[in-house]
C-alpha cells in the first residue's frame, strides 16, 4: 500500500485499513541534530517528526521493519546520543534500518527495492542486507555510500522478520469533515475516485487546502477538462479539513443553497433558529431577502467554530454560450446565487468559512459592481496525470474495483503489451484510463477491439463505435467548444499539436502569432490544459479533433517556435542541457524537421549525466545525424 499525502496522520489513517503488516518503508529526508525525519503538513509545509511521533502514529500495529529510506537516519547524534533508527528500536519497533551518511534518493531506492526483493522471498534480514550489500558493491553507477551506510538496528537476534514492538503511544487524529456529505449531494450520487483509486496530485491537493484553510482567499476554483479527477481531488481534501461540507451537484439555486446549508447544520441550533421556514421560502423567491439571511447566518459565532465549506460541483451544468465573446458565463439564477453567497462569505470579518467550485471551464462571477469575483478564488488547473502516476493508477486498478473493494480470486493485472498500450491511449485522463482497464479486465475480447478503436481515433481520428467510449468523447463537447472559439482558435491548437511537451504561455504565443489572451481563453475552455508550472499543451483527448498540420505549415510553425525559444531552453556554452530530459528529446526531435541550417548536439546533460541521443530513440538519431 502507498500512503502518498507525506504527513503522520495520513500514514495513520492509512494504517488503520489493514490488521497486519510487516514493513514500513520511508522515502523523505533525514536530519541528525535532533534525530528526526522531514514530513510534511497538510499544505505542503514542513514537518519533523521524531521516532516517537513515528511510532505513535502506527499505533497498536506491530512494527516489524521500518527502512527509513532517508539521508543521516542511521547518523549518530552526539547531544541525542542515539540515532533516528536506534531511537525507533529502543521506542518498541523490532527492527530498524537507514542510512548513516547523506545518499542520492535514486541510490537509496535501488538499495531498498534489492533488499525488499530478497526479504519477500524470505531470506532472513541478516543474510538479505549483506548479499544485497556484496551486489552493489560490485555495482559502478551506484554510489558506494548507498550500500556502505546501510544500517541495521534490531532488539532481537537478526533473523527473518517475527515478532511484534512491546511499547506504543497513541496518536490522535485530528477530527476530519464527513466525506458521506460530499458524496451524496442533495439526493444525487457524485462519482468520484475512491482512496485506494486515487493517486498522485499531491501539489494541487496542497495547494487547494491551504485555499480553504489560510486566510486571503475566499475559496479555490477547480479547473480541468472532464474525467480529469476534480471531484476526486475536492473529497480528498475534504477528508484531511475540519469543514463541514454544504455541497452541491450540477444545480445551483437559491433554494437549493438554504436546504443545503439547513441540512448542514441539524446540529447547530443557532444556525436552525436563524433558518426557519419563513425565511428560506422569502429568501428563495427574493434575491435581497437570500442575500441578507445568508450574510447573517454566516456572522453567527457558532460558524466560526464549526465553518462550512459550499462545494459548487460539477458548475459547468449551469454555464451557457457568450458566442460573441467566446467564452462560457453563469445564467442568471445561479450567478445570483454564488455572488450572493461569496458576498456574504467576504463581508463577516475573521471568517472562515469557504467556497469551493468545480467546472470544466472558467467563467466570470459578476458581482453587483461589475467586478469579477472569480478573481478572489484560487485557481487550481488539472492538467494530466504524469506518466509515473497512471502507472500507479494502474497498479491500484488491478488490486481495487472501481468502488474501491480489493480484487478477489486470480489477478486482474493485464499483460504487458496491453498494459504499455493502455497508457500510452489512457495515462492523461484517469477516468478514461480506468475505462480502458475496465474493459481489458472484465472482457479481454472486448477490451482489445476497444483499445484498438481508441487507439485508431488518437491517431487517425475515427470515432469510436463502443458506446462507453462514444459518452465519455461526446461528454467533453470538444466540437462545441471548437465552435466557440472560432477559426483563430483552431488553427493555434491545430499548430500546438505539433509539440508532446508544454509551452510556456509566452512561447506559444509567438509559435502561433496569437495574442496571450487567446491562449487564456483556450485554457478557459480546457481545450489548452496548463500544468503546475504554467505549461500549456493540448489534451490528448482533444487532438483528433483538429487534424494534421500540413508539412509546408509545420516547418513554418518550427521556425517560429526555434526562433523564439528562451535561454533558458537553449544548450550552454559548451553544449551541456540542465533542463527536463523529455524537453531534450523533444527538440532533438523536432530540429530537424524545421528544415536546414539548424545545428544539432549530439547529448544532453541532465542532472550530472550524460544521455546518449540513442536514449531519445528516433528523433534524437535523426537530430545526430
Amino acid at each position: 500500500m502507498v500512503e502518498e499525502s507525506g504527513t503522520l496522520e495520513g500514514l495513520a489513517d492509512r494504517l488503520g485499513d489493514v490488521e497486519t503488516w510487516g514493513v514500513l518503508h520511508l522515502t523523505c529526508h533525514g536530519k541528525v541534530n535532533p534525530p528526526t525525519v522531514l514530513l510534511e503538513t497538510d499544505t505542503g509545509a514542513e514537518r519533523r517528526a521524531s521516532p516517537t511521533e513515528l511510532l505513535g502514529c502506527v499505533g497498536s500495529h506491530p512494527v516489524r521493519l521500518v527502512f527509513a529510506s532517508a539521508c543521516d537516519t542511521a547518523t549518530w547524534d552526539p547531544d541525542a546520543k542515539t540515532s533516528f533508527t536506534d531511537a525507533l528500536v529502543r521506542g518498541g519497533a523490532h527492527t530498524a534500518m537507514g542510512f548513516a551518511s547523506k545518499v542520492p534518493d535514486a541510490d537509496a531506492t535501488q538499495v531498498g527495492a534489492a533488499l525488499h526483493a530478497r526479504l519477500a522471498r524470505g531470506d532472513a534480514l541478516a543474510l538479505a542486507l549483506a548479499e544485497v550489500r556484496r551486489e552493489r558493491a560490485s555495482d559502478p553507477d551506484l554510489d558506494p555510500r548507498a550500500w556502505a551506510s546501510c544500517r541495521c538496528f534490531t532488539q532481537v537476534t537478526p533473523g527473518a522478520l517475527v515478532g511484534a514492538a512491546s511499547r506504543r503511544v497513541a496518536w490522535k487524529l485530528v477530527r476530519r469533515a464527513n466525506p458521506e456529505a460530499f458524496l451524496k449531494a442533495r439526493g444525487r450520487s457524485i462519482p468520484v475516485a475512491p482512496r485506494t483509486r486515487f493517486v498522485g496530485r499531491r501539489p494541487l491537493l496542497q495547494k487547494l487546502i491551504r485555499a480553504i484553510t489560510e486566510r486571503g482567499s475566499l475559496g479555490a476554483a477547480v479547473l480541468g477538462i472532464g474525467g480529469a479527477g476534480k471531484s476526486s481531488l475536492v473529497l480528498r481534501a475534504l477528508t484531511r479539513v475540519a469543514l463541514r461540507p454544504v455541497v452541491f451537484y450540477k444545480v445551483i439555486s437559491r433554494p437549493e443553497l438554504l436546504q443545503a446549508l439547513r441540512e448542514a447544520c441539524a446540529d447547530l441550533p443557532t444556525v436552525s433558529e436563524a433558518l426557519t421556514d419563513d425565511e428560506v421560502k422569502r429568501a428563495g423567491g427574493e434575491e435581497w431577502s437570500y442575500r441578507a439571511l445568508v450574510q447573517r447566518v454566516l456572522a453567527l459565532d457558532v460558524l466560526r467554530d464549526h465553518p462550512l465549506v459550499f462545494v459548487l460541483d460539477d458548475a459547468e451544468s449551469e454555464l451557457e454560450d457568450d458566442a460573441a465573446r467566446g467564452v462560457k458565463r453563469l445564467k442568471k439564477e445561479p450567478r445570483d446565487t454564488i455572488t450572493g453567497l461569496m458576498d456574504a462569505l467576504g463581508s463577516v470579518p475573521e471568517g472562515r468559512s469557504r467556497v469551493v467550485i468545480t467546472s470544466r471551464y472558467a467563467f466570470e462571477i459578476p458581482d453587483r459592481r461589475g467586478r469579477d469575483l472569480f478573481e478572489d478564488l484560487v485557481r487550481i488547473d488539472m492538467a494530466g496525470m504524469t506518466r509515473g502516476d497512471a502507472e500507479k493508477l494502474l497498479q491500484q486498478a488491478d488490486r481495487y474495483d472501481v468502488r474501491g473493494v480489493p480484487r478477489k480470486g486470480a489477478s486482474r493485472a493485464l499483460a504487458e503489451d496491453l498494459r504499455a498500450r493502455c497508457l500510452r491511449a489512457g495515462a492523461e485522463n484517469p477516468r478514461f484510463l480506468a475505462l480502458l482497464h475496465t474493459a481489458l479486465t472484465e472482457s479481454p475480447k472486448r477490451g482489445a477491439a476497444v483499445l484498438a478503436e481508441v487507439e485508431r481515433y488518437l491517431k487517425e481520428g475515427h470515432r469510436p463505435g463502443d458506446p462507453e467510449v462514444v459518452r465519455h468523447l461526446e461528454g467533453l463537447v470538444i466540437d462545441e467548444l471548437l465552435k466557440l472559439v472560432g477559426d483563430a482558435g483552431r488553427v493555434a491548437l491545430r499548430a500546438l499539436t505539433v509539440f508532446s511537451i508544454g509551452l510556456p504561455i509566452s512561447l506559444a504565443t509567438q509559435t502561433v502569432d496569437e495574442s496571450p489572451e487567446l491562449i487564456e481563453r483556450l485554457v478557459d475552455l480546457s481545450l489548452l490544459e496548463r500544468d503546475t508550472e504554467g505549461m500549456v499543451r493540448v489534451p490528448l483527448l482533444v487532438r483528433p479533433a483538429l487534424g494534421v498540420e500540413e508539412p509546408d505549415t509545420r516547418k513554418y510553425i518550427l521556425t517560429r517556435f526555434f526562433d523564439a525559444l528562451p535561454d533558458d531552453w537553449r544548450e550552454d556554452a559548451e553544449g551541456g542541457w540542465n533542463g527536463p530530459l523529455d524537453r531534450a528529446l523533444c527538440l532533438f526531435a523536432l530540429a530537424p524537421r524545421r528544415g536546414a541550417g539548424l545545428a544539432c548536439r549530439t547529448s544532453v546533460a541532465h542532472g550530472g549525466e550524460r544521455a546518449a541521443p540513442e536514449r531519445g530513440g528516433r528523433g534524437c538519431a535523426e537530430a545526430s545525424r
